[in-house]
């Protein structure tokens, strides 16, 4: 997982090796490169899941990551952004799912680039929106990035990745946890979740800061909308030979949309009861019609998370 860079000026490529030495690289490249440098983050994208294909086909903005509504401030106390902390402003890439006060549940496709280094991995909660200081938001460095062992970089299959903070976060109305399906809480004892519920029977609530359309931005606020679980059958015939008994699939098959973008990958899929059911892990495009989105099936990996969170605790 790297990040793909815009050609430097030949003035600034021809010092790198001195400013490097220097250790004020990030601070003169934002200075020289002007609006390029503070467009970089921008273009910038965490393979596979910030839309790096140049050659993938492109749809108009309104195939965006849910056809949702702009999420009430607070109503997502779980929701973690992921960023990359290289750079002269950290950019995120991916979600994630609060689950205590040290352990953020998000996919390895998101992470797994970061299993051998963390050092530029930082993560963010009480965030809602990314333009302003809001006083709510708490930045934590990485201890450790577990990744589940069947995990395949090729298929998706077993998507899934624990992240372990240095340093706990505390709770409050801005950053509250989301408990694993019941049955497997024993791994997060102790912990005042937040208390989720929503009154679309048959829908599933997702949030993120994904881009509004495959060829549009990173969305400064959190956006959000319900999805319907699509059934099996119906999510094998959009990708035949692709899902495996670690996934299911939720969107508007018909139409389109109701489902997650570049950014919001690595995010939660709620229930009606609050429980993280899937992580948003894969699809083709953004809200393409015949196209759902793929989601980890988390009651497939439930055993493993919490055999890390316990060996580890």
């Amino acid at each position: 997982m790297g990040w793909q860079t815009t050609s430097l000026p030949s003035l600034v490529t021809g010092m790198v090796g001195v400013w490097a030495a220097m250790g004020v690289w990030v601070a003169v490249v934002g200075g020289v490169l002007g609006a390029e440098g503070r467009d970089m983050r921008s273009n910038l994208c965490v393979k596979p899941k910030m839309d790096c294909d140049p050659d993938l086909p492109r749809y108009p903005a309104q195939d965006k990551i849910t056809d949702g509504q702009i999420a009430e401030p607070g109503s997502t106390p779980w929701l973690v952004s992921l960023q990359d902390a290289q750079y002269l402003k950290p950019a995120h890439f991916c979600g994630g799912t609060l689950l205590s006060h040290l352990w953020v549940l998000t996919t390895a496709s998101c992470v797994s680039g970061y299993r051998d280094s963390s050092d530029f991995l930082q993560v963010v909660v009480g965030e809602y929106d990314m333009s302003v200081q809001e006083g709510w938001e708490r930045t934590r460095n990485v201890w450790k990035v577990e990744v589940h062992p069947r995990y395949d970089e090729y298929t998706h299959d077993f998507d899934v990745a624990l992240v372990e903070m240095l340093f706990p976060v505390g709770f409050n109305e801005r950053i509250r946890p989301l408990p694993l399906p019941n049955r497997k809480r024993t791994c997060q004892h102790n912990i005042s979740f937040y208390r989720h519920s929503h009154v679309n029977a048959g829908l599933y609530f997702i949030a993120g800061w994904g881009k509004r359309g495959e060829t549009g931005d990173i969305s400064n606020v959190i956006l959000d909308a319900y999805t319907p679980i699509v059934p099996y059958e119906d999510c094998i015939n959009a990708y035949p030979n692709q899902i495996t008994d670690s996934m299911l699939c939720a969107g508007n098959v018909t139409s389109g949309g109701l489902q997650p973008c570049h950014g919001d990958w690595g995010g939660a899929l709620v229930s009606k009861d609050g429980i993280v059911v899937g992580l948003a892990s894969w699809s083709s495009g953004c809200g393409r019609p015949g196209y759902p989105g793929v989601y980890t099936d988390v009651t497939a990996v439930v055993d493993w998370i919490c055999g890390v969170i316990t060996f580890w605790d």
